[in-house]
């Protein structure tokens, strides 16, 4: 289930989310980012498309419960709403779909 959070309140409540935003006067984006302590590149295995998009849900859920949390945070970097982001691929325009469905408009650049 999709929760939408005001991105104000969000980047309130969470002020280590990485941020970026325009600096018209630079003609460059300036960015905010919390200091990185460690980093890891973790990867599954499937053999095929589909087989690796569920084995990556599942995965991903099972890291958030090992973790101790039951629930995901997703804030895009830039203050750009989420149906204002365009790909030509297929499963972007589903992801698309999905957040319609879930009530996202087209103004919404909240957290998720």
């Amino acid at each position: 289930m999709l929760t939408k959070i005001n991105r104000q309140e969000a980047i309130h409540k969470f002020p280590a989310f990485p941020l970026r935003h325009y600096n018209s006067k630079e003609e460059e984006d300036i960015y905010n980012y919390p200091k990185v302590f460690a980093n890891y590149i973790l990867t599954i295995s499937s053999k095929s498309y589909k087989g690796h998009i569920k084995i990556l849900g599942e995965q991903i859920l099972f890291l958030t419960h090992s973790l101790g949390y039951d629930n995901l945070i997703l804030l895009g970097d830039s203050d750009i709403p989420w149906l204002k982001r365009s790909d030509t691929q297929n499963n972007y325009q589903n992801a698309l779909q999905y957040l319609v469905g879930n009530k996202i408009g087209k103004r919404f650049n909240g957290a998720l």
